[in-house]
């Protein structure tokens, strides 16, 4: 019988997850999120994807066909985490975490706070321009600071969706940018010098997300980096 595996990915390594299971003879079923999740996971024989939210009914007969679920999501999606533990415990399935590895920053001067909330109150009492790198999901958050279209410049996914979202939210022109990463050091800090930044925001994306590379570029440009903490994970 074929090895079956079921995996929730729209990651860099549940996208080489799935490819390396894939060709050791493993039937694999991806789950992302979106069409552009997609991009994530080689299209080689042997691996299926959906690349929609999925309905309860729809994991719940996937779950019945693969007995073994991989949750290879991104450090800071804590919702489908959540769920995914539930639902292998109802079912009976094989439960699996593919944990990114945090960040060493015992070496670096940053100011780590629990949530995007907690980024928004710090820089509150600060002052200069700021590079939010953390996407556009709670981007809007920042409107809080009174003078965020001058003072805020974001970096968010290269989507139409992302951008029309972005510019209602009142991030327009030259202070909002589409862009595809991970980025190298260089791009970073010629980011950081472009925009006059004195102040970083991201989140622990590890290094595949690029997270060493910012942190080196900030060092480089004199630039505080904000960082918001990852989500504690059960187990």
């Amino acid at each position: 019988m074929t090895a079956k595996v079921l995996i929730f990915a729209g990651t860099t390594e549940g996208g080489l997850l799935a490819a390396t299971l894939a060709r050791a003879g493993v039937q694999v079923h991806a789950c992302v999120a979106t069409e552009y999740g997609r991009t994530a996971v080689p299209g080689l024989p042997g691996i299926e994807v959906s690349a929609h939210p999925l309905a309860p009914e729809e994991m719940r007969a996937l779950r019945r066909e693969y007995p073994t679920v991989v949750d290879a999501t991104h450090p800071y999606a804590t919702v489908i985490k959540g769920h995914l533990r539930e639902a292998c415990r109802d079912t009976g399935a094989e439960y699996i975490r593919l944990r990114r590895p945090a960040t060493d920053l015992t070496a670096c001067e940053v100011t780590e706070v629990p949530d995007t909330a907690a980024a928004v109150a710090f820089l509150k009492g600060t002052a200069g321009p700021v590079l939010v790198t953390t996407g556009s999901k709670e981007l809007a958050l920042f409107t809080a600071l009174p003078d965020f279209r001058e003072r805020v410049y974001a970096r968010v996914l290269v989507l139409p969706e992302v951008v029309a979202n972005c510019t209602a939210a009142g991030f327009t022109g030259t202070h909002l940018f589409a862009m595809q990463g991970p980025y190298c050091e260089e791009l970073d800090y010629g980011m950081l010098r472009q925009t006059g930044a004195k102040y970083l925001v991201t989140k622990d994306s590890g290094i595949s997300g690029g997270l060493p590379a910012k942190l080196a570029a900030a060092r480089r440009a004199g630039v505080h980096t904000v960082l918001i903490g990852r989500p504690a994970e059960e187990g």
